[in-house]
């Protein structure tokens, strides 16, 4: 997990200087479709472990939670992140790890997803990493979509054959994840289909 290993590292890299503050804030997708959860816990009791962590270490820590829709580009964390008072010598990081595909594209909007980064770019971040998949599961041409999908999603079924054992509950719910991608993509259309997947190209 990053986050644990961001803390030992400004733990270890500023233990001479004064406790160095980390506020983490995440989203809590209100959205009615959405992806299926990648953490067994909440996000309280997530935000709960790694402050208790970050103490051990002498790091203060702070977590926040915010609701906030996809559907709208996020658009109450950027109204968050916009107020929020900033403090001098402040970095403020912005992890789009596996996210920026799930706002609606310009097939179905006036285009949020650009809209997001350019009100991300006006926040002025220190450091933002964007990380996605490439493939294009936004074609209206639904023969077009179930080609990328195939072509992308053997990759994860070889994975899992390769690596998980059969019948393992962590096999079972990395398929159920991969079943609910290709459910989505094949069997929704307009705002129901979350999963909008662009090529690198684009």
């Amino acid at each position: 997990m990053q986050i644990p290993t961001l803390i030992d590292s400004m733990a270890n890299k500023l233990h001479k200087k004064p406790p160095p503050l980390l506020k983490l804030t995440v989203i809590a997708s209100d959205a009615e479709f959405h992806p299926p959860p990648l953490l067994g816990i909440s996000y309280e009791e997530l935000g709960s472990k790694l402050v208790n962590f970050a103490t051990t270490r002498n790091v203060a820590m702070e977590f926040r939670i915010i609701s906030s829709s996809y559907s709208d580009g996020l658009s109450s964390l950027i109204e968050q992140l916009r107020i929020d008072p900033f403090v001098f010598n402040e970095a403020l990081v912005v992890n789009c790890h596996m996210m920026l595909h799930y706002i609606p594209d310009e097939i179905l909007t006036s285009n949020l997803r650009s809209v997001f980064l350019k009100e991300l770019r006006d926040l002025n971040p220190t450091i933002v990493t964007l990380i996605d998949e490439d493939s294009d599961f936004t074609s209206t041409n639904f023969i077009s979509r179930l080609r990328s999908l195939y072509n992308y999603m053997w990759i994860p079924y070889d994975t899992a054959e390769m690596f998980l054992t059969r019948g393992s509950e962590q096999r079972q719910w990395y398929e159920a994840d991969i079943s609910w991608k290709i459910d989505n993509v094949v069997a929704k259309e307009g705002a129901e289909r979350v999963e909008r997947l662009e090529p690198k190209s684009r």
